[in-house]
C-alpha cells in the first residue's frame, strides 16, 4: 500500500496536470482529481483526500459528478473524524439528487440516508442542527463572523453548532442584510427561512432645468389662534398602563412557554445538559412571572389613575378635547371625547 507522502505527491501532481487540461477537457480533469482522492483517502490520508474532493466539487458538473465528489467529501470528513461536516455532505448530496432514477443512485442514496441518520444521532448528543434556508437569490452568510465550509455555503445550508449564543449574517446583493441571533441547546434542531428585502431602487436625479421661479406672494387673512388645547395627560397615562399591561402579558406568554419545555424535560434522561437546562429554565419563569406580576400591577394603577384625572379634568363637564388646527379649508376641527 502506498504511503500517505506518496499518495499526496500523486494527488499534487494530478491536480497540476487537470489544472492545465485544455476546457474541453473538463470530464477529464474531474475524474484524475476524483481518482487521487479516491487513492488518498484509500491509503488513510484522510486529510489530502478530503482537500481532493473539496477541488472536484469545484470542477463537477451538475449531477452524478457532484453526487460522487459529495459522498466522498462526507466518507474523508468522516474517517478524519469531522462528523458535523461529515454529516453536511451527506445532506447536500440528499437535497440535490432527490428524486433521481439514474442507475444505481436510488440505492447510494438509502445508504447515505443511513449513513447519515447514524451520524446524526453522534452528532447532536452535544450539538444543535440549524437548517437555513432562503428563496433569496446569490444569499451568502457567516455564522459568529466566521464564512461556513465549501459544503454549507450553498443554501439549504445544514449548520451544527455547539450549544450557546450564535448569530447568522446573512446578506445578498440588491437586498437589506439581516443578522439573525439563535439560542441553541444540544440536541436542539432548528429550520429557519430567511428571505431579504430587496432595497428600493434609487431615483433617477432630475433634470436640470435652471433656477426655479419665484413665486408671486401669497396674501391670506390671519385666523384668530384657538384657545389652548386641552392637557392630554389622562390619555398618555392610560396608554402607558395598556402598555405595562400588554407586558405583562407578554412575560406571562414567555413563562408558560418555558413552562411546558420544563415539563417536556421530566421525560429526560437525567444528564448534566438537563439539569442545567431544567435549572435555567426554573429561573427564567420565576424572572418571567415577577415581571409579569409588577407590570400586571403598574398598568392597573396607571390605567386607574389615567381614567380619573380624565373624568374630573378638562372642561365641557370633564370632556377632554382634541384641537387641531389645519383641518380642511383651513379651519379649526375640534372633537370631543367623554368618559
Amino acid at each position: 500500500m502506498p504511503s500517505r507522502l506518496a499518495c499526496a505527491r500523486a494527488f499534487a501532481a494530478a491536480l497540476a496536470a487537470a489544472s492545465l487540461a485544455p476546457a474541453a477537457r473538463a470530464g477529464e480533469r474531474f475524474e484524475a482529481c476524483f481518482e487521487s482522492a479516491r487513492a488518498a483517502l484509500t491509503s488513510g490520508a484522510a486529510g489530502a483526500a478530503r482537500t481532493g474532493f473539496e477541488v472536484c466539487l469545484e470542477v463537477a458538473d451538475p449531477g452524478p459528478e457532484r453526487w460522487r465528489a459529495l459522498l466522498g467529501l462526507a466518507l474523508s470528513r468522516h474517517a478524519a473524524g469531522d462528523l458535523p461536516l461529515a454529516l453536511a455532505s451527506y445532506h447536500r448530496f440528499l437535497d440535490e439528487s432527490v428524486g433521481t432514477t439514474l442507475a444505481g443512485w436510488p440505492e447510494r442514496r438509502a445508504t447515505a440516508e443511513a449513513e447519515a441518520a447514524s451520524l446524526r444521532e453522534k452528532v447532536l448528543v452535544d450539538r444543535a442542527e440549524v437548517k437555513l434556508l432562503s428563496d433569496t437569490p446569490g444569499v451568502a452568510f457567516t455564522v459568529d463572523g466566521a464564512a461556513p465550509a465549501p459544503v454549507q455555503a450553498v443554501l439549504p445550508a445544514w449548520l451544527y453548532l455547539a450549544p450557546g449564543v450564535h448569530e447568522l449574517a446573512l446578506r445578498a446583493d440588491g437586498h437589506a442584510p439581516e443578522i439573525v441571533r439563535l439560542e441553541l441547546a444540544a440536541g436542539q434542531a432548528v429550520m429557519t427561512r430567511r428571505d431579504l428585502a430587496p432595497l428600493p431602487a434609487a431615483e433617477p436625479d432630475p433634470p436640470d432645468v435652471g433656477p426655479d421661479p419665484v413665486p408671486d406672494p401669497v396674501v391670506r387673512a390671519v385666523e384668530p389662534l384657538p384657545p389652548p388645547p386641552v392637557d392630554y395627560t389622562p390619555h398618555v397615562v392610560i396608554g402607558g398602563g395598556v402598555a405595562l399591561l400588554a407586558t405583562g402579558a407578554v412575560f406571562t406568554g414567555l413563562a408558560l412557554a418555558d413552562a411546558g419545555e420544563l415539563e417536556d424535560l421530566q421525560d429526560e434522561p437525567l444528564t448534566d445538559a438537563v439539569r442545567a437546562r431544567d435549572a435555567k429554565l426554573r429561573s427564567r419563569v420565576d424572572d418571567y412571572q415577577t415581571v409579569s406580576w409588577i407590570c400586571y400591577g403598574a398598568g392597573a394603577v396607571a390605567v386607574g389613575v389615567g381614567i380619573a384625572l380624565a373624568v374630573t379634568g378638562g372642561d365641557d363637564g370633564g370632556a377632554p378635547a382634541v384641537d387641531v388646527i389645519g383641518a380642511p379649508g383651513g379651519g379649526l376641527a375640534r372633537f370631543r371625547v367623554g368618559f
